[in-house]
């Protein structure tokens, strides 16, 4: 399968996904209080926002390899280029992220997060150490800290708490 259909329709499986999550999922999942009023701080805000993000940006990734495709045109198929086959990138971060997700009560967001960033770094190219390491601890740390003692947001723990 060439790179532009596996653009096409990893893009448009992507897209719909989180349409579907920001449409159905986060206003089945995540309660919001009557209380609040504004709506930059309602627990459903950020991830809507990131879900429609998310949803064009696979869109984007099919539009892109749609018009890739259709560039190409008939070029490729007159050469009869060999597949290059899957391109498992996109399945292998939805797999990271699922066990993130299941992973976040049972070891803590903390150490979770270390966990996806340092396995995600790896898969995708990162080689020195000391920047891996630097990252995938001191991010989640930071944030850990920002949100628990600045914005008085409880953080789940895990085996920790």
């Amino acid at each position: 399968m060439s790179r532009s259909t596996q653009d096409i329709v990893y893009g448009v499986v992507v897209g719909l996904g989180f349409a579907a999550f920001a449409a159905w999922g986060i206003p089945a999942w995540i309660e919001t209080p009557s209380s609040v009023r504004i709506a930059a701080v309602s627990p459903a805000f950020w991830p809507e926002v990131v879900a429609v993000f998310l949803a064009l940006s696979g869109f984007a990734l099919a539009a892109g390899g749609l018009r890739r495709r259709l560039a190409e045109g008939a070029r490729r198929r007159e050469a009869g280029a060999a597949s290059a086959g899957w391109n498992l990138n996109p399945p292998f971060t939805l797999a990271v992220f699922l066990a993130y997700y299941l992973l976040i009560d049972v070891i803590g967001i903390v150490c979770a997060s270390a966990l996806a960033l340092g396995v995600m770094a790896v898969r995708y190219g990162e080689r020195n150490r000391l920047v891996l390491s630097a990252v995938a601890l001191g991010l989640p740390l930071a944030l850990y800290g920002f949100f628990v003692w600045v914005a008085k947001v409880p953080m789940p723990l895990g085996l920790f708490g």
